[in-house]
């Protein structure tokens, strides 16, 4: 639904085009993509438009959603729900009683589902902001999702946009993929908190990650990493924030390698610029990532920087002048990179600045939205 609305601001009389955006993410659990739609809502909704998060009644985005003071609707979507005329029509209903101008996603199953309701729907503007780097393959129901029913696919890397493309490059009738980065708000990053956790626990130079416990990740090799410090005689403590399914192991090889004073498993960590604010190197041992938000994150809060040298980290990372970049897997490496920085404190100061900088310049929130809904064509 279009509404136009007029303010008279001093005399003057200004019109808004108003659109109605309904963001659709079905995923129980919290993760990059239930994180990005919701701050999208909320920024959608501070510009004056009208916002409804269609996703599941048990997950936690709903909850988020209530608690932002945003309208929910309730859907459930499977892997093979795109498969399933019955449920395609349940959800066309529920989105044609929204009168939604824009319908955005971010997750496969969410697209092929929700995007052929959305079209049946009468839905205009049908998005996927494609967030993971991995190969899309080409199938029949891929080139038809792609083909057919989006109107528009971002990417949130050049890494990603890249893959995307790898084995669909030949297809004919795929939009032109745009790229926009995942917007950071500076101001929501900040705080004056000290995580009392850290507080109590650490000792010399404090690393920090956070992230999801899965093989992705690959928290295992900040295990190997903290063996190699150790032995480095770094005096050092290691914060991993985060919930997954590699929790058992990671705790098993912790005390395998008598590391329970050193390396701590939080869990999962509500308070991320208290736990940001308690650190003084930020280490990612991802082996792929679409875009790291939380390395942007980290940056934002003028912490110097280690990663591997892969997939979407050097469009986030600017190598020995925002952090360092390493070899994917090697662990000698990364260890000496944090060594470089525990030895340097001026050295973490500079680039923790000039982290910070490229955040505001690359990735600042109300930019990158403005751009999203322009890619988009809602004002």
């Amino acid at each position: 639904m279009i509404q136009f609305i007029r303010y008279q601001i001093l005399e003057f009389h200004y019109f808004y085009l108003v659109a109605t955006i309904c963001f659709f993410n079905s995923i129980r659990f919290w993760g990059g993509g239930e994180k990005l739609h919701l701050e999208l809502a909320v920024g959608c909704k501070a510009l004056g438009h009208h916002v409804v998060i269609a996703c599941n009644k048990n997950g936690i985005l709903w909850q988020r959603a209530q608690e932002a003071g945003l309208e929910c609707v309730d859907v459930r979507v499977t892997k093979f729900s795109f498969l399933n005329t019955f449920h395609i029509n349940k959800i066309s209903n529920t989105l044609a009683s929204i009168q939604a101008n824009a319908i955005i996603f971010t997750a496969s199953q969410d697209a092929k589902t929700g995007g052929a309701a959305a079209k049946k729907a009468g839905i205009n503007k049908i998005v996927y902001l494609r967030g993971l780097a991995a190969r899309v393959k080409n199938s029949y129901f891929n080139r038809r999702l792609f083909t057919k029913t989006l109107t528009h696919i971002i990417a949130n890397s050049e890494e990603t946009k890249s893959l995307l493309l790898q084995k669909m490059q030949h297809v004919k009738g795929i939009p032109n993929i745009p790229v926009v980065y995942h917007g950071i708000n500076i101001v929501e990053t900040q705080s004056r908190n000290k995580h009392p956790f850290i507080a109590q626990h650490g000792n010399g130079i404090i690393l920090g990650n956070a992230g999801r416990l899965t093989a992705q990740k690959a928290q295992k090799d900040l295990i190997e990493v903290a063996i190699k410090l150790r032995d480095l005689q770094i005096n050092f403590t290691l914060f991993i924030a985060g919930e997954g399914e590699e929790r058992t192991s990671l705790e098993n090889a912790i005390k395998l390698h008598q590391l329970q004073n050193q390396v701590f498993l939080m869990g999962f960590v509500d308070d991320i610029p208290a736990f940001m604010q308690s650190i003084d190197i930020f280490v990612l041992s991802s082996h792929w990532e679409g875009f790291g938000f939380v390395i942007a994150e980290a940056m934002s809060h003028e912490l110097p920087v280690v990663a591997y040298d892969i997939s979407s980290n050097p469009e986030i990372i600017a190598d020995n002048e925002t952090g360092l970049l390493v070899p994917c897997g090697n662990t000698d490496a990364f260890a000496l990179a944090i060594k470089q920085f525990a030895e340097d404190q001026d050295l973490c100061k500079k680039y923790g600045i000039a982290g910070r900088k490229r955040v505001i310049e690359k990735f600042e929130f109300s930019t990158q939205l403005k751009q999203l809904l322009a890619v988009i064509e809602i004002n």
